[in-house]
């Protein structure tokens, strides 16, 4: 049973965190469509993101109860990597000078095995189970 649920385990961040994506794109994509700049973005998208994904990840992915020590722990691992994602859509945006849409979709597919490892290690303080 133990081995079952975790095997389950990615599937369910997956899920998470495509919903979780799709926000951020979407506070990315349309604040760049009125004329916001993309720091501002990306520290409003990792606010609002950061909030969202704890909740549903401690609930569903990892089936805890939410603390305010993993709350905070998984913030600021995810803090982490903001400089990250912002030096990815950095690079697209200001340096290929590629559009938005493709910028926030590339950094996030990039994004992703970074945040699984962050979240899993904040929430329940351990990468892989025993």
């Amino acid at each position: 049973m133990i081995r079952s649920a975790l095997a389950q385990e990615p599937m369910r961040y997956a899920g998470i965190s495509a919903a979780v994506a799709l926000m951020n794109n979407m506070v990315l994509i349309g604040g760049d469509r009125v004329g916001l700049g993309y720091v501002w973005l990306v520290f409003l998208s990792w606010l609002i993101g950061g909030i969202l994904a704890f909740g549903l990840h401690s609930r569903f992915t990892f089936r805890v109860d939410a603390k305010w020590g993993g709350f905070w722990r998984f913030m600021a691992a995810t803090a982490m990597g903001v400089p990250l994602a912002l030096g990815l859509i950095a690079l697209m945006r200001s340096g290929f000078g590629w559009p938005m849409w493709v910028a926030s979709s590339l950094a996030t597919l990039l994004m992703f095995t970074y945040n699984y490892a962050s979240a899993r290690i904040a929430i329940l303080r351990k990468l892989f189970a025993r």
